[in-house]
C-alpha cells in the first residue's frame, strides 16, 4: 500500500474534518476551514498547504479575500473556475448573512 498523501498524511487529531469535530470550528485556523470549502489541492499541494498559500497572500485576513476575483484566485495552482466559484459564493453568503453596518 503506498503511503498516504496531502491532509491523510497528517495525524488524525491535526487533520481539519477530525480537529472541527473534536474542537469545533472556532479552533481551526483560517486556511483549515478555507479547506472544507476547496475539498482538493493540486498534485504539487494538499488542499491544506494550498489554502495556506491564499491566506499568506491575503495575510492571513479572511476580509481581503472579498476582493479578490476568480482570475486572482485562480492564479494558484489546483484552484479553477469551479473551486474560484465555490469561494465566491461561500464569501458572499457570508456577506449577506453578515452585512455591514
Amino acid at each position: 500500500m503506498a503511503d498516504p498523501v496531502g491532509v491523510l498524511a497528517l495525524p488524525e487529531t491535526n487533520r481539519p474534518r477530525e480537529k472541527l469535530h473534536a474542537l469545533g470550528a472556532g479552533k481551526l485556523s483560517n486556511a483549515e476551514l478555507l479547506a472544507f470549502l476547496l475539498c482538493t489541492g493540486s498534485q504539487e499541494l494538499s488542499v491544506l498547504n494550498l489554502c495556506q498559500s491564499i491566506m499568506k497572500s491575503v495575510k492571513d485576513d479572511p476580509t481581503r479575500l472579498l476582493t479578490r476575483t476568480a482570475e486572482h484566485l485562480c492564479r494558484f495552482r489546483g484552484i479553477g473556475i469551479a473551486k474560484a466559484a465555490t469561494l465566491m459564493a461561500a464569501l458572499e453568503l457570508g456577506r449577506r448573512a453578515f452585512p455591514s453596518p
